[in-house]
């Protein structure tokens, strides 16, 4: 929080990506807790990972909600939206923006499917590293009611998203964000290579990072345990501790605004 402008949130977001590097713009992100819920339950298990997802990229995020949404919702965020292909999917997306500004969103993961809590309070009434749900972000920019390859100049111009060098809380200026370092999945699951490591061994045994029905991985122990509790946090703390070894002139953590209520100070 920004002592001068309790509205003005610095956090970090995550993001599992491939190597293909594009803007953090008209697509949805995570805290860590809902990174490690997407990769567990979208992502491991194939062969390569679904999505050719090779990192966890981490940003330095900026926010400040519109004047519009914080006396309408008295909350930090915006409603979420969901992006695919960098268009917005949800119900009156254009209707959203246009009244309430390209604001920042937010959703709390089910705690009934996710083991994945959060080291920080996300909600009301829980309790950091015991029943904190994880966050889905999104992050509405330049057209973000069109497809990637119907972004129109013209669209630009009219649906000019929330992205912005310094936030302001203007309707077109609510986020700006950093890219704060890497961490490469082969990492985690400790793989020398994962092109060289799914195949089969001399006796032509498979490998996995993980199996449902084994509930842990083959050739790999990274990921076992996918509704552990105790063992999700173990995993996300070792995330940290990489983001930390790799990148030790940026700051561990800036903390994490909670989702469904203000807090502020």
């Amino acid at each position: 929080m920004d002592a001068d402008n309790p509205l003005l949130m610095t956090f970090y977001m995550y993001r599992a990506q491939s190597n293909w590097d594009y803007p953090l713009e008209n697509v949805n992100a995570a805290d860590l807790s809902g990174a490690m819920y997407y990769l567990h339950n979208e992502i491991l298990g194939g062969q390569p990972r679904k999505y050719n997802i090779t990192r966890i990229l981490r940003y330095k995020v900026t926010t400040m909600p519109t004047r519009e949404v914080f006396d309408s919702t008295n909350t930090q965020f915006g409603p979420f939206v969901a992006f695919d292909n960098g268009r917005c999917t949800s119900p009156d997306c254009g209707q959203v923006f246009s009244k309430l500004g390209y604001n920042v969103g937010c959703q709390l993961l089910d705690p009934e499917t996710s083991a994945y809590m959060s080291p920080f309070q996300t909600k009301r009434n829980c309790k950091p590293n015991e029943n904190c749900p994880g966050i889905w972000y999104s992050l509405p920019g330049q057209c973000p009611t069109k497809d990637l390859l119907d972004k129109s100049e013209q669209c630009v111009e009219e649906e000019m998203g929330g992205a912005c060098a310094s936030v302001t809380g203007e309707k077109i200026c609510t986020y700006h964000y950093e890219h704060a370092g890497e961490v490469r999945m082969d990492e985690l699951s400790g793989l020398d290579d994962s092109t060289e490591w799914w195949l089969p061994d001399a006796q032509g045994n498979k490998k996995a990072e993980y199996v449902s029905h084994l509930d842990g991985g083959v050739g790999t122990h990274f990921w076992d345990g996918k509704f552990n509790v105790t063992m999700g946090l173990e995993r996300q703390r070792k995330v940290v501790e990489l983001f930390r070894q790799k990148y030790p002139q940026l700051r561990e953590t800036y903390g994490q605004p909670p989702c469904d209520f203000t807090h502020i100070g």
